[in-house]
Formats: C-alpha cells, structure tokens, sequence
C-alpha cells in the first residue's frame, strides 16, 4: 500500500448538526476516492448523520459532538481510513467555535 499525502478536510456543523461549510481538502479528498458526489457543494446544508450507515457510529459520534458542544472540550480521535491502494492514518479533531452557527 501506498502512504497518502498530508491532507486536512475541513467541515462546520451548526448545533442541529447540519453542515454550514466546508474547508481545507475536501473536494481534493473527494476526487482521490472517486466520490464526485461527495463534492464540497453537495453535502452543504445537510445532515450530518446522512454519511453514516453504522448504528455504532451513528452514537459515538452524537457522543463526542455532544460532548463539545456542551463542554467546550475538544475532541480528538485517531483512526484508519484505507482504502484499495492507500494507507491513510486520519485524525478527527471535533473543536466548538465561538460562533454560533
């Protein structure tokens, strides 16, 4: 397996965790995984929890964006994200902004 390069995907979410905007890497990330529907413009403005399909996930994510929400606590989870030809270690950084969105 290949090692991938360092990107960083970025995506605010208002506190009814619809997505507001999206930053960094996104569509870049997007391509290399041949997920054109994925593009920055198609998931503004919608739900979070559409991209999930795991129940597990589904919870621990409610769990930790909670958590930052109501604590001001950042989050940060390390995890694999491969995929056939890429060996990708991802971090997941969950920060509450000043801003209300």
């Amino acid at each position: 397996m290949l090692a991938s390069a360092h990107i960083t995907t970025v995506y605010f979410i208002t506190k009814n965790c619809r997505i507001h905007s999206i930053g960094g890497d996104w569509n870049a990330h997007a391509e290399e995984n041949h997920a054109f529907q994925l593009s920055a413009d198609s998931v503004v403005n919608t739900l979070l929890w559409e991209y999930f399909t795991e129940p597990f996930l589904i919870h621990t994510y409610h769990t930790m964006v909670d958590h930052v929400f109501k604590t001001g606590e950042p989050v940060t989870v390390p995890f694999r994200g491969d995929s056939p030809g890429w060996r990708r270690t991802m971090k997941l950084r969950i920060l509450r902004s000043n801003h209300d969105l």
